[in-house]
């Protein structure tokens, strides 16, 4: 079966640079996975995925690594998380660059960064112009009911109500490693076809404000 890609690409715009930036980890890291299974087939995954970190690979790694071609398969891929890490380095920065904006046959080069809050550095503007580029900003508490509904649709094909999303967030908070914790257990509680009500929420434990904000802000 063939992954889906989480950015509207066709098969023919596989491989590149993708760059991945925002503080937002939870989606970041969501869209990165993504991209790596819509890139590798699961049979030849294990000769083709090369995790590095900025904050720990050396340069001459780095180099190797992104020089590496595919084995028995299409693509080979390069999740390289943290790479404000390389921002110091002027050697690391060109590696990297330079790769982005020439990548050898066959690598998807996926980027994870979380740019320094003010930071107006070439390296980022460089990374956001040549490669895919995605930010993902740190989801408020006002987007995270609409989150959740679409969420647990496309997640797990259930349907939870707006005012179950608004009491969940409520309770939880912004987190979207946790609120998607949450609704994976939720979703879990209903039978195939029924949604999640605020009565659902209630009955897994979680302890519901009274006040709900959203209706306060209508009042308003």
């Amino acid at each position: 079966m063939t992954a889906s890609n989480p950015l509207g690409l066709t098969d023919q715009e596989k491989g590149g640079a993708f760059f991945l930036y925002g503080d937002d980890a939870f989606r970041k890291e969501e869209t990165g996975r993504a991209l790596v299974d819509w890139h590798l087939d699961p049979g030849t995954r294990d000769f083709n995925l090369d995790p590095l970190r900025g904050t720990e690979v050396s340069v001459e790694d780095l180099a190797s690594v992104l020089a590496t071609p595919p084995m028995m398969a299409e693509w080979r891929v390069v999740m390289l998380r943290e790479v404000e890490g390389l921002a110091p380095s002027p050697k690391a920065r060109g590696v990297l660059l330079e790769t982005v904006e020439n990548p050898p046959p066959g690598l998807a080069l996926i980027m994870l960064a979380t740019i320094p809050g003010g930071s107006k550095a070439k390296f980022y503007t460089e990374l956001r112009r040549k490669a895919r580029s995605v930010e993902f900003p740190e989801v408020g508490s006002n987007d995270v009911p609409g989150w959740l509904v679409d969420w647990a649709l496309s997640r797990h094909g259930v349907e939870m109500r707006d005012d179950a999303a608004r009491a969940l967030g409520g309770a939880v908070g912004t987190d979207l490693g946790v609120l998607a914790q949450e609704v994976e257990k939720l979703a879990s509680m209903v039978e195939e076809g029924e949604p999640i009500t605020v009565e659902v929420v209630r009955r897994s434990g979680t302890t519901i404000p009274t006040q709900d904000r959203w209706e306060w802000f209508d009042l308003v």
